[in-house]
């Protein structure tokens, strides 16, 4: 996907919804795909703390890799 595909679009965050107000999630989704490009600056300007939650998923979801290949070379 390129790196503005989330970039246009009314949000769906029912919190700025309602009150028109940002939340801490706002921009978050469009920061992870600015930082999986290498876009750091554009990130930044989403949503500061996705520099915070991008590396906890890497290595949450390197965690479960990790354990489900281990797993699947003891069955084999």
């Amino acid at each position: 996907m390129p790196a503005d595909f989330f970039d246009t679009g009314t949000p769906v965050c029912l919190f700025t919804r309602l009150s028109g107000y940002s939340c801490y999630g706002c921009g978050m989704t469009r920061a992870m795909m600015h930082l999986l490009h290498l876009n750091f600056a554009i990130a930044w300007n989403y949503n500061k703390l996705s520099f915070i939650v991008f590396p906890l998923l890497v290595f949450v979801f390197g965690k479960w890799y990790w354990k489900e290949l281990n797993q699947l070379r003891i069955k084999h």
